[in-house]
């Protein structure tokens, strides 16, 4: 069953190729951000996962701790780092859960008839809350800039109360929903509109 975006996420314990991981415990008061993928040695996650990789810094200093799961075993998952290192350059420093039989994937939503339709990024609030899914067929590579980017949204509108706009990347004005009371924030830019409702309000993202 998929989960909903503000459903809670339970936790569970599950072997990675650096051990066993709790999964509240890994996340810790951080956000997280879990990607899924069938099975190893698949070449589209082995160029996600490499990715995923390259980008720790940046997931680090967002405070975002990254967390792949897939049904292969971790010996399996021991060999797939060797080739994500060759093919991409880059060492994968986070654990791959190993879910052979299918235990953790329904707890993440992530099930299907289709094992090859498992292809999921979640964004895990620090309230252990699905703050976004997005799900990719086996043919469509994730988009990291992308996922940055939500991180980035998700942040911001948790922290100043705010929504971003289309394309908005972070440092760019945010806006104000419309039952949003503009008392608290300084400089709001209003948008006139020929219908004369004040509904599109601009604010400083560090509101």
């Amino acid at each position: 069953m998929a989960l909903q975006l503000g459903d809670p996420l339970p936790d569970f314990t599950c072997d990675s190729q650096v051990g066993e991981i709790s999964f509240h415990e890994f996340l810790g008061s951080n956000w997280g951000l879990v990607i899924s993928c069938p099975s190893d040695h698949l070449p589209v996650p082995t160029t996600e996962f490499g990715e995923a990789s390259r980008l720790a810094e940046e997931f680090e200093s967002r405070k975002v701790k990254v967390l792949g799961v897939n049904a292969s075993s971790t010996d399996s998952h021991q060999g797939w780092v060797v080739d994500v290192k060759a093919a991409t350059g880059q060492q994968i420093g986070f654990p791959i859960l190993s879910d052979p039989d299918r235990l953790v994937t329904p707890l993440l939503g992530m099930s299907s008839g289709n094992p090859n339709t498992i292809r999921t990024c979640i964004f895990v609030s620090p309230a252990k809350k699905v703050a976004m899914s997005m799900s990719y067929p086996v043919t469509c590579g994730m988009n990291f800039h992308e996922i940055i980017r939500i991180i980035d949204s998700l942040q911001t509108t948790e922290k100043n109360g705010v929504s971003t706009p289309v394309n908005w990347v972070r440092g760019q004005d945010c806006m104000l929903d419309i039952d949003m009371n503009e008392e608290k924030f300084d400089n709001v830019q209003r948008i006139d509109v020929p219908s004369r409702k004040n509904y599109l309000r601009m604010v400083s993202p560090d509101a």
